[in-house]
């Protein structure tokens, strides 16, 4: 839910990894802090990185790529993860906003 997603951005809890699914580009023009950037389609191919991270958050700007994310994980063994069903807007100055 949104504000399961907001108190995790807010107290990050140990293990707690945010994966932008995004491609760069669009990651590069704005995306929240402390995310890293892992286009959905690598998931299955770059699962080394979220791997040892406990609560791993994927999102993207819709929720469709996030879900795939988050299959493509489940499906490599990577348990423990979650995306964000959410609509998220990213504005130029850097803010976003969660719908």
């Amino acid at each position: 839910s949104k504000a399961e997603f907001e108190k995790l951005l807010t107290e990050r809890p140990a293990g707690f990894l945010l994966v932008d699914v995004r491609p760069a580009a669009d990651f590069a023009k704005g995306h929240i802090p402390g995310a890293i950037n892992i286009l959905d389609e690598e998931i299955a191919k770059d699962i080394s990185r979220p791997k040892g991270a406990i609560n791993v958050v994927f999102y993207c700007s819709t929720g469709s790529r996030s879900s795939g994310a988050y299959y493509a994980a489940e499906d490599a063994g990577l348990k423990g993860t979650h995306y964000v069903n959410r609509n998220i807007d990213f504005n130029p100055d850097g803010s976003y906003g969660i719908h």
